[in-house]
């Protein structure tokens, strides 16, 4: 379970089912309006755009802009890639674009990239909607008002039992032990796919084995994998409660198989709170997903930005962003030596297409 420290802006009416507008927002602490795109460049680019319609050429756009709190102090802001803030920081981003601009979306907390020299892989928050716009899932605890509690650990039996009985299999948990938080209660639910049917197995763990790994992070990347049966698939989901809240570890599936499950917990979490989710993320190379990271980089948050079909697309998500990080403390830009500069993050522009484009499929173009 992770530390969210959001704050949450609702928004005004929305020009399409999933897209809400805000108003710019002023930066807290500064004069600066969140930039708005000049009227020279959505000239320019529709142009561009118009000239590559009509020679055939279906070009898209991506990026990684990256931001930083109003007054970055410590290591995660300048060198290091992760910190006491970062992820707070990175919720509260999250939260802020699930109220104004993807209020359908799920989220999603994934283990990102390891690097070298670094003991842990660093985070990566996802937040996912269909590629049409909407909601990967319906959660039942958004669609009132009624207060809903946190599941407690004496519901948790039925809720994995509704579950299973959800994916026509009957789940079998085993109750871990958190040496790192003895108030964290953990159970552990084998669950695989095998193409046909969903499988519940058996895991045969000693008591003294029942134990997590004492790293870091969600329960279900700590569990003693060392002691779980030769030839059968590595998938458990896991169930987390702490003082703080609830949350389940999907195992790793497919994308198919992930949204069967997600429509599972829905159903079967009704009565009490959202659950926070993390997991494997699948690769989705058909393009049924519209996802948007937020992930830890050296010195600032990168945001890895949906695929965009269109330029004005490309530059409504730049304002969003400016006035969603705005609305927690975050901005695209920072003042050193009395000027203001980039946040020293990557800043990527990205272009892409299909896949038949072979001038696009043997050269991956980027620039700063």
């Amino acid at each position: 379970m992770t530390n969210r420290g959001a704050v949450i802006y609702r928004t005004a009416q929305a020009p399409s089912p999933h897209l809400h507008w805000v108003p710019s927002l002023m930066i807290p602490g500064s004069a600066a309006m969140a930039p708005s795109i000049t009227a020279a460049a959505t000239c320019t680019a529709n142009a561009v755009e118009s000239r590559l319609q009509a020679a055939g050429i279906e070009l898209t756009l991506g990026g990684e802009p990256t931001y930083v709190p109003v007054h970055p102090e410590g290591a995660e802001w300048s060198v290091a890639a992760d910190g006491p803030t970062k992820l707070g920081y990175a919720h509260a981003l999250a939260d802020a674009l699930q109220q104004r601009i993807w209020p359908d979306a799920t989220l999603l907390f994934c283990t990102g990239k390891r690097f070298e020299g670094e003991v842990n892989p660093r985070w990566a928050l996802r937040l996912i909607i269909a590629s049409a716009g909407g909601p990967l899932v319906r959660w039942p605890q958004r669609l009132d008002s009624r207060p809903r509690r946190p599941l407690q650990a004496s519901a948790a039996p039925g809720l994995l039992a509704a579950i299973g009985m959800g994916l026509g299999c009957e789940l079998q948990p085993i109750a871990l032990v958190d040496p790192r938080n003895p108030e964290r209660q953990v159970w552990a639910a084998p669950l695989s796919h095998d193409e046909q049917h969903w499988q519940a197995l058996h895991w045969p763990l000693a008591d003294e084995q029942r134990t997590l790994l004492p790293a870091p992070g969600p329960a279900g990347l700590r569990l003693p994998l060392q002691h779980f049966p030769d030839d059968v698939p590595r998938q458990v989901l896991t169930l987390e409660i702490t003082p703080q809240g609830w949350g389940l570890f999907l195992p790793p599936l497919d994308r198919l198989r992930l949204e069967q499950l997600l429509a599972a917990i829905a159903a079967a979490s009704a009565p009490w709170s959202e659950p926070e989710l993390s997991g494997v993320l699948p690769l989705d190379t058909a393009g049924h997903w519209q996802v948007l990271g937020i992930t830890a980089d050296p010195g600032v948050l990168e945001v890895n930005l949906p695929v965009c079909s269109c330029w004005r697309e490309y530059a409504n998500w730049l304002e969003w962003l400016e006035q969603a990080g705005a609305a927690v403390g975050l901005r695209s830009w920072q003042w050193r030596d009395g000027r203001q500069m980039g946040t020293g993050g990557g800043n990527h522009l990205l272009w892409g297409g299909p896949v038949s484009y072979t001038h696009l499929r043997a050269h991956e173009t980027g620039r700063n």
